[in-house]
């Protein structure tokens, strides 16, 4: 994890979550978290004859997605807004996470072509009319009618209202790139080389789904065998930050370890 003010804070959190977390349960003693400057990992932990290296990421929606479809929506709204025979308010509306093309690509200019198309085509509706511009099995995108008055367009995304099911399949997802990329990151330095043993923190800034949610989303994920644990520091709590106490205190558990004892639920 790249050192900046929020990126310490988190990493505080989560180390401290994870050391707490094995005490409490009695797993080891004698514990030392050892913070790497020249990470990767981020830490080493210690106790007796035995080292973890110890790598920390977040687990948040993907950014790189919303900055495609505010992009996607900027080059519709130009389209429409400097076509003056079209009056009233519209959206462009996306739900859940439709495939989007590259962006400049022919592919992106016909999508933004269709729904500039579609929306021309609700300028003689009335408010609330809709058309669906694309729909793939992740999601689809429509453009909404939402006032005759006007001329403008904006847009609404619609990630939240998710399913259980939903969340977990999204949240699979993003585990296996954060698992992937730290795999990644971990070889090209050798760290593995040196200390097989591998622990991945993870920072819940997804928001969506409880800790359960996430032990169900990794039976979902290729690939995690590699590490000897995932940890994930969940819902912050009143517990105090021991290690570091000008940082908030979290509480969290194990999603995955091959210490059968550190499997403890909670």
């Amino acid at each position: 994890m790249r050192r900046g003010s929020s990126k310490i804070d988190e990493e505080r959190v989560c180390i401290d979550a994870l050391v707490q977390y094995l005490k409490g349960i009695g797993a080891i003693s004698g514990i030392e978290a050892q913070e790497e400057a020249d990470d990767p990992p981020d830490y080493w932990l210690k106790f007796g004859e035995y080292r973890f290296a110890v790598e920390i990421t977040s687990i948040v929606e993907d950014h790189g997605y919303a900055a495609l479809c505010n992009a996607l929506h900027h080059s519709i709204k130009a389209q429409i807004e400097s076509d003056y025979s079209v009056s009233g308010k519209y959206a462009v509306e996306f739900f859940r996470h439709p495939e989007i093309p590259q962006r400049w690509t022919r592919e992106w200019k016909k999508l933004v072509a269709d729904a500039a198309t579609k929306i021309r085509g609700l300028a003689g509706s009335a408010p609330d009319s809709e058309s669906k511009v694309f729909k793939d099995t992740s999601g689809h995108i429509t453009v909404s009618k939402w006032s005759a008055e006007g001329r403008s367009v904006g847009m609404c995304r619609i990630p939240e209202a998710k399913y259980e099911v939903e969340a977990q399949d999204e949240l699979s997802r993003l585990l296996e790139q954060a698992i992937g990329k730290k795999f990644q990151q971990l070889q090209k330095k050798g760290v593995m080389a040196v200390c097989p043993d591998v622990i991945l923190l993870l920072y819940d800034a997804y928001g969506y789904g409880s800790i359960e949610t996430a032990r169900s989303a990794v039976l979902n994920v290729k690939g995690y065998e590699w590490l000897h644990s995932i940890f994930w520091a969940t819902s912050f709590s009143d517990r105090p930050n021991v290690m570091y106490p000008d940082s908030p205190g979290r509480a969290g558990g194990f999603l995955y370890s091959k210490s059968e004892g550190w499997r403890q639920r909670t």
